[in-house]
């Protein structure tokens, strides 16, 4: 009763090959496991289980060695989603700094075109005509008392 319990025996419970007993399958194949164990000597077992235990501990190593570049490459992975956030931000920055450098040049470009229209008209410096004032009422700065 103790076998068939380890084996996973009973009602709807799985047996070693994780099919349920009672199925056919299971059933050939735990059939197939009793008259292997009983046709096989402690030192096939030992001779076995030192093989099965060898390959075990390969797989851990293998495992372990899997787990750690998986987790570099977590990080890796992590830097870079951080890289991209940085370099959006740096964009969006850049772009702001387009935009008002573009406005600034906007700006320039008309008063640059105000200027040389004044120039072009060829007025002396001290006219202030056309600009709310009238010919023969220059500034004179009061002087000292």
């Amino acid at each position: 009763m103790e076998e068939e319990n380890s084996r996973g025996g009973g009602d709807g419970e799985l047996g070693q090959d994780g099919g349920k007993k009672g199925d056919g399958f299971c059933d050939k194949n735990e059939q197939v496991i009793s008259e292997f164990e009983e046709h096989m000597t402690n030192e096939e077992v030992l001779e076995n289980y030192k093989f099965l235990y060898t390959k075990w501990m390969e797989l851990i190593v293998v495992y372990t060695k899997v787990d750690a570049e998986r987790n570099k490459l977590e990080i890796e992975n992590e830097k870079l989603r951080k890289l991209g956030v940085d370099q959006d931000q740096e964009i969006h920055h850049l772009r702001a700094q387009v935009n008002a450098l573009n406005k600034g040049l906007k700006m320039m470009n008309s008063s640059t075109y105000i200027l040389e229209e004044i120039l072009g008209v060829g007025k002396d410096t001290g006219d202030s005509t056309g600009i709310g004032f009238h010919k023969g009422k220059l500034f004179k700065p009061k002087e000292d008392i």
